[in-house]
This record gives structure tokens, sequence and C-alpha cells, in this order.
């Protein structure tokens, strides 16, 4: 397959997660994970130098699990980095 239509393909499948993100849907991908959009409440905080009280907005963020059998090919029980 060319690079041209692989690029294509690839820009064209991104543009299409984003949207289903910005429209807050969950999009599961097999043998990758799951991307879902996580909206954060609005809250008052309070300054740590002032002591002001401060209003954070509510904002969405993006949040990602990777499935199963990833996260355990990624950390193999018995193995450590320690060694």
């Amino acid at each position: 397959m060319p690079v041209t239509r692989v690029y294509r393909l690839i820009k064209r499948y991104y543009e299409v997660l984003t949207n289903d993100l910005v429209k807050e849907q969950r999009i599961e991908i097999p043998a990758l994970g799951v991307f879902a959009v996580h909206v954060r409440p609005k809250h008052t905080t309070v300054h740590p130098k002032t002591g002001e009280t401060v209003v954070i907005p509510k904002k969405k963020a993006l949040r990602y699990r990777s499935c199963r059998p990833l996260r355990r090919r990624l950390n193999p029980k018995g193995k450590t980095d320690d060694t």
C-alpha cells in the first residue's frame, strides 16, 4: 500500500475518533483499550500562596484504560526491573 494512502487512512481514522470523543462517546479499540471523556465538575480550591478562594471551572478530560491482555504483556508476573 502506498505511503500516501496509509497517511490518508490514518488521518481519517484520527478524525473519526476525535469527532466521537468531542461528542463524549466512548471508544473501544480491541487489543488496545478504551478511550472515554470524563467531565470534571466545577469546584473551589484555595490558592496556596495567597489563601484566596479560586473557582476551578468544569472541564473535560480524556481517560484511557488499556485492555487486560496489553497490561499483562507490559507487566508480566514474576519479572521486575529491580534485578
